[in-house]
C-alpha cells in the first residue's frame, strides 16, 4: 500500500509490482481471446457462381406525387411568398402549422413572425419552382427567389400535409443564389 511516510523508494516498487502484474493479467486475457476457436463441422457451402445472388441489387422504389399533388404543392409555396411579398396576412396565416397558428395568436402577428426569419420572401418580385420531391413524411420544394433590388436567392421550403388535406409549410431555408438567373 502507498504511504506518505513510507518513502519513495518503497512506493516506486510498489508501483511497478501493480504495473507488472496489470500486464501479466491483460496479456493473458487477450492470449486467450487469440485461441483458435473450433469450426463446427456442418457450415454450409457456398452457392455454385451461377446461383449466387452477389449480383443482385434492390433499390426501391422513389415514391413521387401525382400531378395534382404537386400542382397544390406548388401553388401552396406560391401563394405563401405572394402573401409575404404583398403583405396579406391571410396568405400566410393559411400555411401556417397548428402550432404556429396557436402560438402566434392572430393572422397579423403570424405574418409580422413570418417577415422577420424570411425578408427575402417580402421583397420578392419573382418566383421559380425548380423541383419538388418527397423525402419521409415531408415535400421539399426547391424555388429560387429574386427580390426586388435583383439579388437572387434559393429558398428551400419543407411542406406536410395535415389531416384536413391541408398543406403547412414546416421549414424554409434561404441562401443567395448568384448565378442563377431566373
Amino acid at each position: 500500500m502507498f504511504s506518505l511516510t513510507g518513502g519513495w523508494r518503497r512506493n516506486t516498487a510498489i508501483a511497478a509490482v501493480g504495473i507488472a502484474a496489470t500486464m501479466l493479467v491483460g496479456t493473458a486475457q487477450v492470449n486467450s481471446l487469440n485461441a483458435p476457436m473450433p469450426l463446427p463441422q456442418n457450415l454450409p457451402q457456398a452457392a455454385e457462381k451461377g446461383d449466387r445472388l452477389d449480383r443482385v441489387s434492390y433499390q426501391r422504389p422513389m415514391p413521387s406525387l401525382n400531378a395534382d399533388q404537386r400542382g397544390a404543392v406548388e401553388t401552396a409555396v406560391e401563394t405563401f411568398v405572394w402573401g409575404l411579398s404583398n403583405k396579406e396576412p391571410k396568405a400566410v396565416w393559411v400555411f401556417a402549422t397548428e402550432f404556429e397558428q396557436s402560438r402566434l395568436g392572430t393572422e397579423e402577428a403570424a405574418y409580422q413572425f413570418f417577415s422577420k426569419i424570411h425578408p427575402p420572401l417580402v421583397h420578392a418580385k419573382r418566383i421559380q419552382i425548380d423541383s419538388v420531391a418527397l423525402e419521409g413524411e415531408l415535400t421539399r420544394v426547391t424555388t429560387y427567389v429574386r427580390d426586388r433590388i435583383g439579388i437572387q436567392w434559393s429558398a428551400e421550403f419543407s411542406l406536410f400535409q395535415d389531416d384536413a388535406g391541408d398543406w403547412k409549410i414546416v421549414d424554409c431555408e434561404l441562401s443567395p443564389a448568384p448565378g442563377v438567373l431566373i
